[in-house]
């Protein structure tokens, strides 16, 4: 009898079998390829000094495009960040931290598109643990002085993670040997920084030295060890230098701030600050991972306003926008505008903010007590984020206030502020405002709580000029040959004068008289020239 034939069922069967043989450890091979075109880790195992500067060390055998990494802990998200397409070698990826980074296990997965294999992705754990205390010497040099108590020097410290941390410390050593020494420890605010002074013993010579800072109570709190030049002071200097000079009248009504940092170096040259007399102060930041302009009212029980008018261009359709922070009930102790359009910020910016700072009076009560002068801004940006390693910021911030005693062209204000809680129809004294521009003529503002009243800029000037109005994303200018130079003012708007042959006014607007309840009802109107 003979055997038996397959079945013809069977036999694709086993071609497949024979096949798969073949060909599966072909695609194992590959596989294991894909996965090592990338990898990514953590650069420290100190969560402190993450936390400082979060970013990942990707590792690139071929080229690959859109690279994303995502570092968790306990299966939650801490940090996100991203390049674009890059060839072999190593990257060094920014992070945005999600939350603050505690001790523990931590995964670092990277993803990325590897031509021929799709999506590659692999992942990375590390245990990190707080090996330095969360404070860091701004800089990294610093002069000694030499006084008639002995020689010093002053160190400006900062917190990491913008915290509170009480109890800093500072030591300074020469190889072993301690040379320096704090008194007292001292108190970083979470907003700023201190400066501590560190009483040396004997004049020390110029050269490197190891600045160790500790924080909290315990004599035994880890250490931050980071190496610090020190220039001797000239010979025969034995007296402290002369305490600086207060800010001149001058210096207080023009400000400007700068931000500037290239080869993506922006770790403590990402921010810079301007006085707001009367009102508090501003700063700008611009780094990757935040781009604003945030105002710290010295009086948070007073409203304050920041109207403004913003130009964005990212590359693709610009936008334009009138948008207002405010400081009142409910919405904390300070504010803030982005210059960002998306989350995380876009590669490349470029903008121009336009905007007043006013102060409306107590909250609840606005109008009804002296108001500090409004102070008008102008901030322009540029950055480009497409590449860590070269990635750059510049920004400006123009500061104009009404300063007594200050030279200069002339700055003069105007305000109308009421509120129909405090009543519905306010006197007439209050429902405008007038000064004198020398040089230009008389600005007045009026706001009339009737539906069919008067909101409305006049600027009293035989010289002609442009006005320009902003609302919503829109604006239009319009020239006249002469004056009066003036304009209705819309419940949300902006306007701006340019007087022929110098001078300008800038007013922000914003009133609401439609409400059934007249206690609901309210205007704010401010005004800030600048004469000749």
């Amino acid at each position: 009898m003979s055997a038996p034939r397959p079945s013809l069922v069977l036999l694709p069967l086993l071609v497949a079998g024979l096949l798969a043989a073949l060909v599966l450890p072909g695609r194992a091979a590959a596989a294991s390829t894909c996965a090592a075109a990338v990898r990514a880790a953590l650069p420290t195992t100190d969560v402190v000094a993450f936390e400082d500067v979060p970013r990942a060390t990707v590792t690139v055998r071929r080229r690959v495009g859109g690279v994303r990494v995502t570092v968790r802990r306990a299966g939650r998200i801490v940090a996100t960040g991203s390049r674009t397409a890059s060839g072999r070698g190593r990257l060094r990826v920014p992070l945005t931290l999600r939350r603050r980074p505690v001790s523990g296990r931590f995964e670092t997965t990277v993803t990325a598109r590897v031509p021929g294999c799709g999506r590659a992705r692999t992942s990375t754990r590390q245990t990190l643990r707080r090996a330095s205390a969360p404070v860091r010497v701004v800089g990294s040099r610093v002069r000694a002085v030499a006084t008639a108590a002995g020689a010093s020097i002053d160190l400006r410290v900062r917190s990491v993670g913008r915290r509170r941390v009480a109890g800093v410390r500072a030591t300074l050593r020469d190889g072993r040997r301690t040379i320096g020494r704090t008194t007292a420890g001292r108190t970083i605010a979470a907003t700023g920084t201190t400066t501590l002074t560190v009483p040396l013993t004997g004049t020390p010579e110029s050269g490197r030295y190891v600045i160790e800072l500790r924080a909290g109570a315990s004599t035994r709190a880890v250490a931050s060890a980071q190496p610090l030049t020190v220039t001797a002071p000239p010979s025969g200097d034995a007296a402290a230098p002369p305490a600086p000079n207060p800010p001149t009248a001058d210096e207080r009504a023009r400000q400007r701030a700068v931000v500037s940092w290239t080869q993506g170096r922006y770790l403590d040259a990402d921010r810079a600050g301007v006085q707001l007399p009367g009102i508090g102060t501003a700063q700008i930041v611009c780094r990757p991972d935040t781009q604003w302009i945030r105002v710290f009212p010295t009086d948070p029980r007073r409203e304050t306003s920041m109207l403004t008018w913003t130009y964005r261009d990212w590359g693709a359709t610009p936008e334009k926008a009138l948008r207002e922070a405010l400081l009142t009930t409910g919405t904390g102790r300070d504010f803030n505008e982005g210059w960002n359009k998306f989350t995380p910020a876009e590669k490349r910016s470029t903008g121009e903010f336009i905007g007043i700072v006013t102060d409306r009076g107590p909250i609840g009560a606005p109008g009804s007590a002296p108001l500090a002068a409004p102070i008008r801004y102008r901030l322009t940006w540029k950055w480009d984020f497409t590449d860590p390693a070269t990635s750059s910021c510049s920004a400006s911030l123009d500061v104009l206030s009404q300063v007594d005693g200050a030279g200069g062209a002339p700055v003069r204000n105007a305000q109308v502020v009421w509120d129909g809680r405090e009543t519905p129809v306010p006197p007439a004294e209050r429902q405008v405002a007038a000064t004198v521009v020398p040089g230009i003529g008389t600005l007045a503002l009026t706001c009339q709580p009737q539906p069919d009243g008067l909101r409305r800029v006049v600027l009293d000037t035989p010289y002609g000029g442009t006005v320009t109005v902003r609302q919503a994303g829109v604006d239009e200018t319009v020239g006249y040959p002469a004056g009066p130079l003036a304009t209705d003012l819309g419940p949300n708007s902006q306007v701006q004068i340019d007087v022929a042959g110098g001078g300008s006014v800038l007013v922000s607007s914003r009133w609401k008289l439609n409400d059934p309840d007249p206690a609901q009802n309210s205007c704010a109107l401010a005004a800030i020239a600048e004469g000749r």
